[in-house]
């Protein structure tokens, strides 16, 4: 995974931001799987390296980005890159990422939030779905909008998300 995020701080001095990402998932039974997530990197949009540390919290890894020792202002832009062990879910006839792309703790609003999916083969785009959904975690709402092409899922929020909501996806695709 690689996110992107641009973040205005306007005058405020701040440090840095803290990501939270969920890595408890849930099977149909709703019995409970941890996914195992490792961060590769944090950088700025050229590349150079941003002071973090994790820490694991009951449900959640931590990323917090900065420097204790140094204050910011203004617009400044994450790249976060880390991989995910355990987050395809497995049916019958089909295979699913459901993902929560934003997670749903900001306190901040987010102006626009999009993602994509893409497989190392070509697939043909009927075999591809995507669904998404906004709002608070849970919420059914989908103020977002899909497009489906040869080997790539696209979503993007159509609204801004308030505090504590976020965007979430769904692909699937054949199995295997």
């Amino acid at each position: 995974v690689v996110e992107r995020i641009q973040y205005d701080f306007g005058s405020a001095s701040r440090h840095g931001i803290f990501r939270t990402l969920p890595f408890l998932i849930y099977n149909k039974n709703n019995d409970r799987y941890k996914m195992g997530i490792n961060v590769q990197s944090v950088t700025d949009e050229k590349g150079v390296p941003y002071k973090y540390s994790t820490k694991e919290s009951l449900d959640d890894l931590n990323i917090i980005i900065g420097d204790p020792d140094r204050t910011i202002t203004g617009e400044h832009f994450y790249v976060i890159a880390y991989t995910v062990k355990g987050a395809m879910r497995y049916f019958s006839d089909h295979d699913e990422l459901y993902w929560n792309v934003t997670g749903n703790g900001w306190t901040v609003p987010i102006k626009e939030a999009d993602a994509y999916i893409e497989f190392t083969k070509p697939l043909n785009a009927e075999q591809l779905k995507g669904i998404c959904f906004t709002g608070v975690s849970g919420s059914k709402e989908q103020n977002c909008q899909v497009n489906v092409s040869e080997s790539k899922v696209y979503f993007k929020s159509t609204k801004m998300l308030d505090y504590n909501e976020g965007l979430t996806i769904s692909a699937s695709f054949p199995k295997g």
